[in-house]
C-alpha cells in the first residue's frame, strides 16, 4: 500500500487538544462518533475507503483528540476546483465547546493551503443545529441549487437516498 499523501502541515494543537490528520490506526472511534452522529454506516465508511482518500491525497482528513481519544472529524476534499467539507462531527459528551469551529478553521486552512479558494458543504435542512453552525461561520444557503444523486451500486446505503 501507498503511503499517505502528505497535503499539509499534520498537526496542530491548543492545550490538550489536537488536531491531526486521520490515521487507520483511529478508525473505530471515527466510526463511532459518526454512528451517533448519522446511525449505521454507509459505504464510503468503509475502512479502504478512508484509506484511499488519505493515499490518494483527496483533501484533508482531520481528527481532534482529547486525552488520547478522538472526539471529532471533519473531512475535506479537493479536486484543483471544489473544495468540499464532509463529515464534520464532535462526539456527544464533547459538543458545545467550540470543538466544531476549531474543526472548520483547521479545514479551511488546509484546503486554503492547497490551493481553495472557497468551500462549499450540504446539510440536511431539518438538522438546526448544523446550520446554525454553519451561518454562524459564514457559509450562505442557496435555495437555488437542487440536491441529485444516482446510486451506482445497490447498498443499504443508497437505498436510503444516500
Amino acid at each position: 500500500m501507498k503511503e499517505p499523501v502528505q497535503l499539509f502541515n499534520d498537526e496542530w494543537s491548543a492545550g490538550e487538544l489536537t488536531i491531526r490528520s486521520y490515521r487507520p490506526t483511529d478508525y473505530d472511534q471515527v466510526i463511532a462518533i459518526w454512528r451517533e452522529a448519522w446511525g449505521d454506516g454507509r459505504p464510503g465508511d468503509a475502512p479502504a475507503a478512508l484509506a484511499y482518500h488519505q493515499v490518494h491525497g483527496a483533501g484533508p482528513f482531520l481528527v481532534a483528540e482529547l486525552e488520547g481519544r478522538v472526539v471529532g472529524t471533519v473531512l475535506g476534499s479537493w479536486d484543483g476546483r471544489w473544495a468540499w467539507v464532509t463529515r464534520l462531527a464532535v462526539h456527544p459528551g464533547c459538543r458545545r465547546r467550540g470543538l466544531a469551529k476549531l474543526l472548520m478553521a483547521r479545514i479551511e486552512q488546509c484546503l486554503a493551503e492547497l490551493g481553495a479558494s472557497f468551500t462549499a458543504l450540504l446539510v440536511g435542512t431539518e438538522n438546526s443545529a448544523a446550520m446554525g453552525l454553519y451561518r454562524a461561520l459564514g457559509y450562505q444557503r442557496h435555495d437555488h441549487v437542487a440536491y441529485l444523486s444516482k446510486a451506482l451500486a445497490e447498498t443499504d446505503g443508497n437505498r436510503r437516498g444516500h
